[in-house]
């Protein structure tokens, strides 16, 4: 067995404000390897590891479904990177040699970790352990801007500061087959700013599936088929995909995105007969 190194800044990080997020991502921190491995004769290397669906919901504790979900905000926020097939899937844990591989060096020849208040001279790797400490200390400042398990900080240089790097947004590499149809669903002039448009697809499909709706996907689906047809839909006051999820436009009622239907025509009639003109 080993341990990890988690930094208390993560408390004010993205990941920690989402709890099923969160514990996907200590559960990755976890599974990685300490040391290189092995699958089907392929090589793991330190910080990664080969897993599943299947697997990662069972050992996590959700669905197949939010654990997916849970990966590609993830990947999308830059803190593990993803190799799949078929057949399984490879996670890597980014900048895990800068801030989780001195376990090594920071354990006696008896597997104990080495405390530099009562270790005095060298340690099993012949250096002093204050050294150590400030290898540590150096690495943590090179990268603290990259990963949230590190406090955000000034980063200087021989006393100068050091310019840093904005790190550029990172989009989800693609979309969920069930966002897809929704996005195609909805209407065409108002499809904008896709990915924070699948973030709110994500929040209200959680949403319906907490409150027990069958098949939330599909049952959002249709429900932008349905604003698409009607006159709110159709029209100079059509909402954003963004807004419209977030707001929970999709349990509005028919009657609000539509005119007064003509005597003796049902409003599933009238939405039929406009789809129909599209």
């Amino acid at each position: 067995m080993s341990w990890l190194k988690l930094h208390r800044q993560i408390l004010d990080s993205q990941v920690f404000s989402d709890e099923r997020t969160l514990k996907v991502w200590l559960w990755c921190l976890c599974r990685a390897n300490y040391r290189t491995g092995y699958h089907r004769g392929e090589v793991v290397p330190v910080g990664s590891f080969v897993t599943g669906r299947k697997t990662g919901s069972a050992e996590c504790g959700i669905s197949e479904s939010g654990w997916e979900r849970c990966i590609v905000r993830l990947v999308e926020w830059g803190m593990v990177t993803r190799k799949s097939d078929s057949r399984w899937t490879e996670l890597t844990v980014c900048n895990w040699r800068t801030y989780q591989n001195d376990e090594e060096l920071d354990r006696t020849a008896g597997g104990q970790p080495v405390d530099s208040r009562w270790t005095a001279g060298d340690t099993t790797s012949g250096q002093p352990a204050d050294r150590i400490e400030e290898r540590k200390k150096d690495r943590t400042q090179e990268g603290e801007n990259n990963n949230p398990q590190t406090p955000k900080g000034a980063d200087c240089t021989n006393g100068q500061p050091k310019t840093k790097k904005r790190k550029p947004k990172t989009l989800p590499t693609r979309y969920p087959p069930d966002f897809e149809a929704f996005w195609a669903a909805y209407p065409t002039r108002r499809r904008q700013n896709k990915p924070a448009a699948l973030a709110a697809w994500e929040r209200a499909v959680q949403a319906l599936e907490d409150s027990g709706q069958a098949e939330p996907a599909q049952w959002l689906i249709r429900r932008a088929r349905d604003y698409a047809a009607s006159d709110q839909g159709r029209g100079q006051f059509c909402r954003g995909p963004t807004p419209w999820l977030n707001q929970a436009a999709w349990d509005d009622p028919r009657e609000a995105w539509l005119d007064t239907a003509p005597t003796g025509q049902s409003l599933e009639e009238m939405i039929a007969a406009r789809r129909g003109t599209r």
